[in-house]
């Protein structure tokens, strides 16, 4: 793939080099040149014989946020938005069981040895969804059952789906909340499955590949791999008509046989979408031995290819190029940054369902909650000055700013890891989209994509589905362009 050029050895590209804002990075695709602005996610593609310093052509680029006189305004975009900041929960994370009937060899809270028992009463639930309805002011994006194993506590989840189902009529919502559970595919049966289709709430169940691949680290506490169990409830599920996503977590257990994994998940499983786990934690996980993650990008980005050609949607790489070729800037990737709440059994409150398990993340008071969402929002990369150069600025939000933490124990640090896979997606996007315009760019002197342009780009790669699990996840924190003139 091509790569960002620093050196402007064409002319015309020179003359205009100490025009360009800051924020404007450059690309080379044969004979064209790609400008982009990383804040705005404005695009620009040119022939590179074409007179830069042209001034219709110079009007052109600053109208569309490509000159020096963007810098201005960008400062002022980013100071808005780095002292408006207040915590909106519109996202419940509900922990209705802290154990699990499996020992993942990378799960967090193992790793961490901090698995707990307890679970939620049917009581308890209901005064959880009642107070976050209220501090939602009634108006909640999505609920989200977790744990541990949340179908462990089953018939306190089931009764819980149909108290939230009850309170948006009494509510008179507009439109219902989303509701997904998060699952490891087992303690499921038939009637289980019906009632939850019947309410329309979503499943993902975690998945690494076939057998050979998922066995290795998934397994219960005897050892025993836990694929067989799993591909049973995945398949009633399916049966009962149930919208069913995977997540898929990507370590070492499974990095050698990506390609036969997904096409897997494409050909047999057939999911609604599949959400990709990058490797999490500290570099002592499980997941991280031996892996050579720039490799991992690299070959990623093919099996995304072969999988969109599957009709397999890849979650977080599509996600990432919505926000590119809609011109929607992501100021925050995780909504533990301001927009998630998750409860525990006891009642008590965080932002992060990584760090379940670790006391220091978990309060009684919701106002110390809220004090750590504020913390963890101003780690956006638009107000991290080292961040300032990176292509994927608008569209990153920063990645997981628990992985941040783990590796440096402090707030506001960053996983390389998810930078790196970032760009990575935004290259491909620039790229394929020079591709698949080719023609429209070498037929005029500049070519720059209106927002029709690049929603037809989305569709080619079919990446406009709608209505997937954690869509209060994927609309977080997002802004529409605010720099055009």
């Amino acid at each position: 793939m091509p790569q960002t050029s620093n050196k402007m050895k064409n002319n015309n590209i020179k003359l205009i080099k100490a025009k360009l804002s800051k924020y404007v990075k450059v690309f080379y695709f044969g004979n064209t040149v790609c400008f982009f602005n990383c804040l705005s996610l404005d695009k620009c593609y040119f022939n590179k014989s074409t007179n830069s310093n042209d001034k219709k052509i110079l009007n052109l680029l600053e109208k569309n946020n490509f000159l020096s006189d963007f810098d201005l305004r960008a400062k002022k975009f980013i100071d808005s938005y780095r002292k408006k900041f207040k915590p909106d929960f519109r996202q419940l994370y509900l922990v209705i069981s802290e154990a699990c009937n499996f020992n993942c060899k990378y799960c967090r809270q193992v790793t961490h040895n901090s698995r707990g028992k307890k679970m939620m009463t049917q009581e308890e639930t209901k005064q959880i969804i009642n107070d976050f309805f209220k501090q939602a002011k009634n108006k909640p994006q999505g609920v989200v059952f977790y744990g541990g194993e949340p179908l462990l506590n089953k018939d306190v989840l089931l009764e819980t789906i149909k108290y939230i189902r009850q309170k948006e009529r009494e509510l008179k919502f507009k439109k219902p909340t989303d509701l997904t559970i998060i699952t490891n595919g087992t303690n499921i049966d038939n009637q289980s499955a019906r009632l939850i289709k019947k309410h329309n709430v979503y499943i993902i169940v975690s998945i690494d590949g076939a057998k050979k691949e998922h066995d290795k680290l998934r397994v219960y506490k005897n050892n025993h791999g836990t694929f067989k169990d799993v591909l049973r409830g995945y398949k009633i599920y399916k049966s009962a008509g149930c919208k069913i996503g995977i997540s898929c977590t990507i370590g070492s257990h499974n990095y050698h046989s990506l390609p036969q994994v997904f096409n897997y998940f494409a050909k047999q499983l057939k999911p609604v979408n599949v959400g990709i786990n990058l490797p999490h934690d500290n570099y002592d996980n499980p997941l991280n031995v031996n892996l050579d993650f720039k490799l991992f990008c690299q070959n990623f980005l093919k099996i995304f290819e072969k999988s969109n050609k599957n009709n397999l949607y890849i979650e977080h790489i599509m996600r990432k190029l919505n926000l590119l070729f809609k011109q929607e800037i992501k100021v925050n990737d995780c909504p533990a940054c301001g927009g998630r709440l998750v409860v525990l059994p006891g009642k008590k409150l965080g932002i992060c369902e990584g760090a379940i398990g670790i006391d220091n993340f978990f309060f009684r008071d919701i106002k110390k909650t809220s004090q750590m969402s504020s913390a963890w929002y101003l780690t956006s990369p638009l107000f991290d000055k080292k961040c300032k150069p990176c292509v994927a600025l608008g569209v990153c939000g920063g990645g997981c700013p628990f992985d941040g933490y783990l590796q440096s124990k402090k707030i506001g640090c960053r996983d390389a890891r998810r930078c790196l896979f970032i760009k990575n997606i935004i290259e491909w996007g620039l790229y394929n989209f020079y591709l698949i315009n080719k023609n429209k760019i070498k037929n005029k002197k500049i070519f720059i994509p209106s927002i029709k342009n690049q929603y037809a780009f989305l569709k080619e790669i079919k990446g406009t589905k709608q209505k997937l699990p954690l869509r209060s996840s994927a609309q977080f924190s997002k802004i529409k362009n605010k720099f055009k003139i």
